[in-house]
């Protein structure tokens, strides 16, 4: 498998996140931490629903943190149950998610267990996180359309 394309994020993507630590393997409760991100969503001054990542940061073989989050300012003041937190500068692969959000596992698996290791980008491993990237044609109501997953790369 091989991405759709490599993008590069040239500036530190600042975000505003609810985050929540989840035990690997496990069940993540996303759905209930998703309702109480737009809960949240209001207070938040910079933030744009059409536009929201869902970062997951693997802390240790057995524990990640998942980030419901979208792009904010820096400076912003954010509700006292949220985060500021920054992805760095990098190039990543992208790859589009086609079905349901809830199968979004097993795009991430495709990617990770069938990376053709002949392409000339690989999965940065120094770097413990993917995200996923819903833009302005996901429809949450139905959850399908407009979901990318973005894993860091280096090239060979």
């Amino acid at each position: 498998m091989i991405p759709n394309n490599i993008q590069a994020i040239e500036e530190p993507l600042h975000l505003g996140c609810l985050v929540r630590k989840y035990a690997i393997p496990g069940k993540m409760d996303l759905t209930n931490q998703w309702i109480e991100f737009l809960r949240y969503f209001p207070k938040l001054k910079s933030g744009n629903l059409n536009m929201t990542y869902g970062v997951c940061w693997h802390i240790s073989d057995d524990e990640m943190e998942y980030w419901a989050a979208t792009k904010v300012n820096p400076a912003d003041q954010l509700p006292s149950e949220f985060e500021h937190r920054s992805l760095k500068a990098h190039e990543y692969g992208v790859f589009l998610h086609e079905g349901h959000v809830s199968e979004l596992s097993k795009t991430v698996d495709a990617i990770f267990k069938g990376w053709d290791e002949a392409y000339e980008y690989q999965p940065d491993f120094n770097n413990r996180f993917f995200f996923e990237k819903y833009g302005p044609s996901f429809h949450p109501q139905t959850g399908l359309g407009g979901v990318e997953v973005w894993v860091p790369v280096i090239k060979q």
